[in-house]
């Protein structure tokens, strides 16, 4: 079967795309390059629309004959959601609303949908699926009303559907295709081992105020490999007829910033340069997942998310890339 990835030239979508084609599916890439990069989609054809564009969408569908999507495509800073909440709604709940009705229009009701940790809120203990959702930033506004969505369409219109509720996806490639690429880097791992690499400025260490152990926000970090995998095997769980229902995808191991720091110290072995700064509204201070429905539901359990691995995996990523981040780095510096 062909399956159309949306935000397949991004992180998590062009693991997806290889982990797909490894398993003998089509993997047909849509992406409007805002967060993805052309030279990223290797695994299959490649349409450049945004998910607003549901027209084109339902030509890509039809074009490549697509028999399920994979729903990645999302705007995914929860601190920036707090300052930009409208253009949050937009992309996140309109725009999986359009591909949506691009598939229904297409008569293809199978989708593997992005969703995310942040619908929990702030939790006290590790997150389970049956737990009250209560989130604190819009963006985990916009993931919970999706997943509404999609419960809604299962009974209205026969949508076969998988929320995969992502914790902090990290790490890069084993076999070093492909890593993360963004632009700025919001992301803590990244951006330590970019300072120890000696093309990041100092690192903000948003602390001091979370009520943790070391006062930075405790996080799951999951091995987005095992995100990909994940994703294959949601899919294949869909069409055997599996249930419909949210699955957190994580590791179950809960991680400080400080903890990340010193991981990547180890990996490269020189210091990082940090600076400590307040924590940011819409921060949770807390929120690390249960997996067992996931092993239960769809036999997954993580392989490559141990901490050492995904700072392994992401430095040697990183570490190939210097060159373009020490011009990139003067490019910022110099304007």
């Amino acid at each position: 079967m062909n399956v159309l990835i949306t935000g397949g030239a991004g992180f998590i979508g062009s693991h997806t795309a290889k982990e797909i084609k490894r398993r003998g599916f089509g993997a047909a890439a849509v992406d409007n390059l805002k967060m993805g990069h052309r030279e990223a989609v290797r695994w299959g054809p490649f349409v450049e629309c945004g998910i607003h564009e549901t027209r084109r969408l339902r030509e890509a569908i039809r074009d490549f004959n697509a028999g399920a999507v994979i729903h990645l495509a999302a705007d995914a800073n929860a601190r920036e959601s707090v300052e930009i909440p409208r253009h949050y709604y937009d992309t996140n709940v309109a725009g999986t609303l359009s591909v949506l009705d691009a598939m229904l229009s297409e008569n293809v009701t199978t989708l593997v949908f992005a969703s995310s940790c942040s619908i929990y809120g702030n939790l006290k203990g590790v997150a389970i699926e049956k737990d009250p959702p209560l989130p604190i930033s819009p963006y985990g506004e916009t993931k919970l009303f999706c997943e509404k969505v999609l419960r809604s369409y299962e009974k209205a219109y026969g949508l076969r559907w998988m929320a995969m509720r992502y914790f902090n996806v990290a790490g890069a490639d084993p076999e070093g295709e492909i890593g993360e690429d963004h632009e700025p880097e919001a992301h803590i791992i990244p951006r330590v081992i970019l300072n120890c690499l000696g093309v990041h400025p100092p690192v903000e260490v948003l602390g001091g105020n979370h009520g943790t152990d070391d006062g930075t926000a405790i996080r799951d970090y999951v091995h987005v490999s095992d995100v990909a995998r994940a994703n294959s095997i949601a899919l294949q769980h869909l069409m055997n007829g599996g249930a419909c229902e949210p699955v957190n995808i994580g590791s179950g191991i809960a991680t400080s910033v400080r903890q990340i720091i010193r991981a990547v110290e180890r990996e490269t072995g020189t210091q990082a340069r940090t600076i400590d700064k307040p924590a940011h509204s819409g921060d949770p201070n807390w929120i690390v997942s249960d997996i067992t429905r996931a092993r239960e539901l769809l036999g997954w359990v993580p392989r490559d998310s141990s901490l050492p691995r995904i700072v392994e995996t992401a430095h040697s990523w990183f570490r190939a890339r210097t060159g373009a981040a020490e011009a990139a780095y003067a490019s910022q510096i110099s304007r």
